[in-house]
C-alpha cells in the first residue's frame, strides 16, 4: 500500500521579533511613508530601518509601531496577467514608480505582465514598479485599494501583485469579507478582528524581509478591499486596534474556520503543527444552526477517480477503478487524515488535504466542504456524509456568532476556541 500526503510538513514556530520601520519626515503615518517616495523600494524589497529595526518586542509589546500597526503586504495576483487601474477620484492621474524615477500618467492605466517585463500603458519595465493614485484609491477588479500597488518580478513565473497598506487598514477589508455584519453580534465581529489581526501580524513576523505576508484569498484570509465597508465592521476593528492573541507571550497563528459541525479540530491532525493548547481540538456548541453543520456529497466514481488519479500520477501510480473507500486515520475529534483507496490496480492511502484541493481543482470543481465525514459505497459511486465547512482548525466562525447571540463578549469566545491565550494591546 502507498500512502502520500502530498505537501511539506509545515514547521511552524513562535515569533517574538518584529522589524519596525523608520519612517522618514516629520510626524509621516507608515502609509506616506511607503508613498513619498520610490528611493524608498530598497533593491532587496525592503524598506530602510533604522538602527534598532530588528528590536524585540517589549514585556507589553509596545514598541513604536504607529496607531495602525506594522505594514502588511497582501497578494492579489501572480504569473502572466493582464490588469487595468483606474483613478477611483475622477481627473486623478496614476502614479508610476521605479526605484528611481516616477511618471504620472492619465487613469486608467492597463498592466501587462510577460516573463521578464510588464508593460505598463505601453511603457516596458522589467524591475519592481509601484502605483498610487494622485488622490484616493485605485480601483482594480472590482476592489478599491488604498494602499499601494506594487508588481515584483517572479523569474520565469511571471509577476506577482500585491497591495501594501498598515494593518488597521487592512483588516476591514478582511472582517467585512470572512463573516456577515449584518447578522453578526458585536462581540463576534470584534473576535474576528482580532483573530484575523494576530494571524496577518503573525505573517509579518516570520517574513519580515519580504514584501508579501498574506494572500487575498482563502489561502490566508479573505480580503475585499476598502469599499463599502459596513459601519459594525468599522466599529469592530476599532474598538481592538492593536489587540492580538498571545501565548506564552508570543504570537501564533490563529487559523479560524467557517463551521466546525461540533468540534473543532487541532492543528496537529489538519495541518501537522507541533501540538500547542491555543490550536487544540475544543467543543464548540453553538454552530449547530449553520447551513453546513451536517451535509452529504455524491461522487460518481470517475469523478473521485479523476480526482485521485491527479494526486497519485504525480508518484508515478495508475489508478483503476475504485472500488472502495474507507478513512485510514481518524482524529478522536472525527477528523478524517487519510483515507484507503482500493481499486482495480491495488490500493494506495491518500491525505483528505490533497483530495480536498484535488476535487477543487477539477475542470467542474467540487467542494469536499470539510475533512470530518465518513464514506459509504452507492450504486455508480460513493456517498460522503460529513459535517462542518473548512479545515477545522482555531475559532468556528458559526459558532463564534452563537456564543456571542447568547451574550458572550469577545474575549470569552477567543479564550474559548484558543485555550491559553489572553489579548494583549500592541499599538
Amino acid at each position: 500500500m502507498r500512502r502520500f500526503a502530498g505537501c511539506l510538513v509545515r514547521i511552524r514556530f513562535f515569533v517574538a521579533v518584529i522589524l519596525l520601520l523608520t519612517i522618514l519626515g516629520s510626524g509621516a503615518t507608515p502609509l506616506q511613508a511607503e508613498t513619498e517616495a520610490a528611493a524608498k523600494l530598497g533593491p532587496n524589497g525592503s524598506e530602510k530601518l533604522g538602527p534598532n529595526g530588528s528590536e524585540k518586542l517589549g514585556p507589553n509589546g509596545s514598541e513604536k509601531l504607529g496607531p495602525n500597526g506594522p505594514m502588511v503586504g497582501i497578494e492579489l495576483g501572480s504569473g502572466l496577467w493582464q490588469k487595468t487601474f483606474a483613478s477611483e477620484i475622477k481627473g486623478s492621474r496614476i502614479r508610476v514608480q521605479t526605484f528611481a524615477k516616477q511618471w504620472l500618467l492619465p487613469s486608467p492605466v492597463i498592466l501587462r505582465a510577460y516573463k521578464g517585463s510588464i508593460l505598463v500603458s505601453g511603457r516596458s519595465f522589467d524591475e519592481p514598479i509601484r502605483l498610487q493614485a494622485e488622490e484616493g484609491a485605485l480601483d482594480y477588479d472590482g476592489l478599491t485599494l488604498e494602499g499601494n500597488i506594487e508588481c515584483w518580478p517572479e523569474d520565469s513565473l511571471g509577476w506577482t501583485i500585491l497591495e501594501r497598506l498598515p494593518m488597521e487598514r487592512y483588516l476591514p477589508g478582511v472582517v467585512a469579507k470572512e463573516v456577515s455584519a449584518s447578522s453578526f453580534a458585536p462581540a463576534a465581529l470584534r473576535a474576528q478582528a482580532i483573530a484575523a489581526r494576530t494571524y496577518a501580524l503573525y505573517h509579518t513576523l516570520i517574513r519580515p524581509d519580504q514584501r508579501r505576508h498574506v494572500y487575498a484569498t482563502t489561502r490566508s484570509q479573505v480580503y475585499g478591499g476598502s469599499k463599502d465597508i459596513p459601519i459594525e465592521v468599522k466599529e469592530a476593528v476599532e474598538a481592538t486596534r492593536g489587540q492580538v492573541l498571545m501565548t506564552d507571550g508570543q504570537v501564533f497563528e490563529s487559523f479560524f474556520h467557517s463551521t466546525c459541525g461540533g468540534v473543532t479540530c487541532s492543528g496537529e491532525t489538519y495541518f501537522n503543527l507541533t501540538p500547542m493548547a491555543a490550536l487544540s481540538s475544543v467543543n464548540c456548541g453553538e454552530c449547530h444552526k449553520a447551513k453546513y453543520y451536517r451535509w452529504q456529497l455524491q461522487l460518481p466514481e470517475a469523478v473521485l477517480r479523476d480526482a485521485v488519479s491527479r494526486v497519485a500520477s504525480r508518484y508515478g501510480i495508475e489508478v483503476g477503478k475504485i472500488r472502495k473507500v474507507t478513512p485510514a486515520e481518524v482524529s478522536k475529534s472525527g477528523f478524517v487524515s487519510y483515507l484507503e483507496v482500493r481499486h482495480d490496480k491495488g490500493s494506495l492511502e491518500i491525505s483528505t488535504r490533497q483530495l480536498r484541493g484535488s476535487l477543487s481543482s477539477l475542470e467542474t470543481p467540487v467542494r469536499l466542504r470539510s475533512t470530518a465525514f465518513d464514506v459509504i459505497a452507492v450504486e455508480g459511486g460513493f456517498l460522503f456524509r460529513g459535517r462542518g465547512y473548512g479545515h477545522g482548525v482555531g475559532m468556528c466562525q458559526m459558532g463564534a456568532k452563537g456564543h456571542a447571540a447568547n451574550g458572550k463578549d469577545h474575549d470569552e469566545i477567543l479564550r474559548h476556541y484558543y485555550r491559553d491565550t489572553e489579548i494583549r494591546k500592541l499599538w
